[in-house]
């Protein structure tokens, strides 16, 4: 008789999808019988032995390197907009980094509470719209008009209150859980027209979202949601200061009374002084061809106005004492000139659930107020 000369070599199935936020990232692994049949010679035999022992290799480096990722998604939540900071190192605060330039600064920030959600290796390049999303709830989740509370299920809907409630005071919604809802949302008719481009799923996808389905996941649990349009430059450069002004005013119409606190000014014979103030603001969605970030505050010199931007996928860099630089965030007027267009997602620092506003049908149509 011939000797049978097969081997077993394991086949791993692996999730590569990315949400693991409802399976906590499993992995399974399913064993399989791989006849390799071949030669009877001994050089065949390690021939095949060395393939599968690289194999093994390949897959162990792998599930290693994937294993750092597994798990619900509260390890991406590692910085709070309470945590940013200047730096003494900061030295370069308008557009050159000269004395002058450094003489003073303010700084006004939105909601202290406001939590950070860093993209992993399994979102990064697709969920940027879900991770800044989570950026505005978790404002919302923290400030008094928490997008859960008061909601009257008899009059507000099942499917809204429902949705409301999904998460805890604590925390922002997951990314699958944000799918979930956003399904919700075309289903109760928000938006039609965005449904049927995305083909009413995006559950267990990559799929892009944007402004627009940003909206319609704030409006279905009640929260009043704004768009605002930015959809030309506003300057012969090709920048975009109206898009500064507007947010300027945004984040200073806020009153005294509105201040939450504030931090003791940094004073050094080099930088001047800089003042931090968090205000009773939420963060802003700002959406951009291809890519969203968070407008977390403005940062206003004697000789230029620049925007604090958080950017998912940025490796923010957070020193010793846990602070974080705010010059990391920095966007400057001449940074925008290479970019078309512009939409911004603001609401009311007041702004909650409101009885029946979550499933009235003026507030399923999205709209925007163009500027200019």
């Amino acid at each position: 008789m011939t000797k049978d000369n097969s081997i077993t070599i394991p086949k791993v199935i692996v999730d590569l999808t990315g949400e693991s936020d409802n399976n906590d990232g499993a992995i399974e692994i399913i064993d399989i019988d791989r006849q390799a049949k071949g030669s009877h010679s001994s050089k065949s035999r390690d021939r095949t032995k060395g393939k599968k022992k690289k194999m093994i290799q390949q897959i162990d480096r792998f599930l290693r390197e994937r294993v750092m990722h597994l798990g619900p998604r509260d390890d991406s939540t590692r910085l709070m907009v309470a945590q940013l900071e200047w730096t003494k190192k900061d030295r370069r605060i308008g557009p050159q980094s000269s004395t002058k330039d450094s003489i003073s600064s303010t700084v006004l920030l939105c909601n202290k509470a406001t939590m950070l959600f860093n993209s992993t290796i399994s979102d990064r390049g697709w969920a940027c719209g879900y991770r800044n999303c989570q950026v505005l709830l978790s404002s919302l989740i923290a400030s008094a008009d928490r997008v859960s509370s008061n909601t009257d299920n008899s009059e507000s809907g099942s499917t809204a209150a429902g949705a409301a409630n999904r998460f805890p005071r604590d925390k922002a919604p997951q990314i699958g859980a944000l799918q979930e809802m956003l399904e919700l949302a075309w289903r109760d008719g928000y938006d039609r027209d965005g449904a049927e481009q995305l083909k009413h799923r995006v559950t267990g996808t990559r799929k892009w979202i944007g402004t627009t389905e940003i909206y319609c996941i704030l409006a279905h649990i009640g929260v009043q949601a704004h768009i605002v349009d930015f959809h030309q430059p506003t300057a012969s450069d090709g920048s975009h200061p109206a898009l500064f002004s507007w947010v300027v005013e945004y984040f200073t119409e806020a009153t005294n009374d509105n201040t939450q606190d504030a931090t003791p000014p940094l004073a050094d014979d080099t930088l001047g002084c800089k003042s931090t103030r968090f205000v009773a603001k939420h963060p802003l969605y700002l959406q951009h061809q291809g890519h969203s970030r968070t407008i977390v505050g403005i940062e206003m010199t004697d000789t230029a106005t620049n925007l604090l931007l958080f950017d998912p996928d940025l490796n923010v860099r957070v020193d010793s004492s846990d602070a974080v630089n705010m010059s990391q965030f920095r966007l400057r007027l001449r940074d925008t000139r290479r970019i078309r267009q512009f939409q911004i997602i603001y609401v009311d620092y007041d702004s909650g659930p409101s009885g029946t506003s979550g499933t009235s049908e003026i507030s399923k149509f999205v709209s925007s107020k163009r500027i200019p």
